[in-house]
């Protein structure tokens, strides 16, 4: 397997600038170029916008679980001399679980509490009705507004907003540094395969394309005439990027066996538990043991 490079596109929080302006908040992105796009920032503006009997709702989506949790730099499943290893009874892992625990107190989670139930409802953010959603930029990666042959509209700026915008996931204000979970892009050389020679050479191109800026001018333009970005949104897309690869964090709960994501990611008893009122002691009560055991067989 050649790995090309880490990107930043794994998570990021999805607001509409309008909601922001409205409420009275600094934008995001401005507090993100002050260094002060903290957890601290992030739960004091979704403690004032919820507001549940006026159908104002705080966190939305299915991925801030895991991607609040890798800026504290931890992953739950690591590698450490080569093995994997648990890392659930870590401080880390214990202090980003009592945050989205008390984010859960204080009404800012939706899905999946309440009468929100556990339909995602990106489409609130364009309508003013929810403040942040989590998603990896695959969620932009449409064109901003198109008509199919039925005459129904759909596209990025349909869902959140004319003016919707993004920044990563909060820092952890007592990390060492600022970590956002990162998506390693690789490419895999076929056992057998014919002609690796081609494979080496396509590995060449793709290299090119990461290193000459020419290209990389290219590949921006792309996204501006497919998807209708603003210079600002690609800014920020690159620098995600740069920051998963200072500081990349790369979780393999999800790689060992489909018993262990089961076990880990439930939303009931794993690590999404706290989001939705578990206690994370709890939790770690009954998914220490079994993950421990299930790394010991694969390591093995």
């Amino acid at each position: 397997m050649a790995v090309t490079q880490m990107t930043g596109d794994n998570c990021a929080v999805v607001y509409n600038r309008d909601t922001i302006a409205a409420m009275g908040f600094e934008d995001p992105a401005a507090l993100l170029e002050r260094g002060e796009w903290t957890w601290d920032q992030f739960s004091q503006m979704l403690q004032a916008f919820v507001d549940l009997p006026n159908q104002k709702y705080g966190l939305d989506g299915w991925w801030f679980e895991s991607a609040l949790s890798a800026t504290v730099g931890v992953p739950y499943v690591g590698l450490q001399d080569g093995k994997l290893v648990s890392n659930l009874s870590d401080g880390n892992i214990e202090r980003v679980q009592n945050f989205m625990y008390d984010l859960y107190t204080k009404d800012c989670v939706a899905i999946g509490v309440g009468d929100f139930g556990w339909t995602a409802c990106p489409q609130y953010i364009g309508e003013g009705k929810e403040l942040f959603y989590p998603i990896g930029l695959w969620g932009l990666y449409s064109k901003d507004k198109e008509t199919n042959k039925k005459g129904e509209v759909s596209g990025w700026k349909v869902t959140y907003g004319d003016n919707a915008m993004f920044v990563p996931m909060p820092k952890d204000p007592k990390a060492d540094s600022y970590y956002i979970p990162a998506n390693m892009e690789s490419y895999c050389f076929v056992k057998g395969g014919a002609n690796p020679e081609g494979v080496a050479k396509y590995l060449d191109c793709k290299r090119l394309t990461l290193i000459n800026e020419d290209i990389k001018k290219i590949a921006d333009q792309q996204f501006k005439d497919d998807y209708g970005w603003s210079d600002e949104m690609i800014e920020m897309k690159n620098r995600m990027n740069s920051m998963a690869m200072e500081h990349p964090v790369i979780d393999f709960k999800n790689g060992v066996s489909t018993d262990l994501t089961t076990l880990i990611d439930d939303n009931a008893t794993g690590i999404r538990a706290s989001a939705k009122g578990n206690l994370w002691n709890e939790t770690l009560g009954a998914l220490k043991d079994p993950v421990e055991k299930m790394i010991e067989d694969a390591n093995q």
